[in-house]
């Protein structure tokens, strides 16, 4: 892969919160498939007035998206937050501004609609948002997502 390999993917990877693997174009499509699936579903949960629903499928949607990113370097995840964690690692922060802010702000209204059943139609709101701003910068044309173009070690032996 030619990644970098830093403390925080490091730890995550001796504790098997993400392990190496063997991922394909076509499992980042399938990912990207079920975070759009999500997204469209949680609009509509919203406009029927489904507010924890609408949350919780937003919130997949950002799930499934950043999952597609993490294929994209050849690692599964085995929890969300190490998830969240190894993409702060994985890409650089200037490609990233405001995206892993999303994806952990909505994982925390998720949480919050499935666990303590606190939601709000202004958190289903927020959670739509988000998972509309990760979903259109997590498109993957190639093997490097396109919000992600800086000179790494990965891009110029392409």
């Amino acid at each position: 892969m030619g990644e970098t390999i830093g403390p925080v993917l490091s730890k995550l990877l001796k504790d098997r919160r993400i392990i190496r693997s063997r991922t394909s174009s076509r499992m980042v499509a399938k990912e990207l498939k079920g975070s759009g699936s999500d997204l469209e579903t949680a609009k509509a949960s919203y406009e029927a007035g489904n507010h924890k629903w609408a949350t919780v499928q937003a919130y997949y949607s950002i799930f499934h998206a950043a999952r597609a990113l993490l294929y994209n370097k050849g690692f599964r995840e085995k929890s969300h937050r190490g998830l969240l964690k190894a993409l702060a690692e994985l890409y650089p922060r200037n490609a990233m501004s405001g995206v892993l802010e999303v994806f952990e702000e909505s994982m925390n209204l998720r949480e919050d609609a499935d666990y303590a059943l606190v939601y709000s139609e202004q958190g289903a709101s927020e959670a739509l948002e988000d998972a509309e701003i990760f979903f259109e910068k997590s498109k993957i044309p190639r093997k490097v997502p396109d919000f992600t173009k800086c000179e790494t070690q990965e891009n110029t032996q392409e």
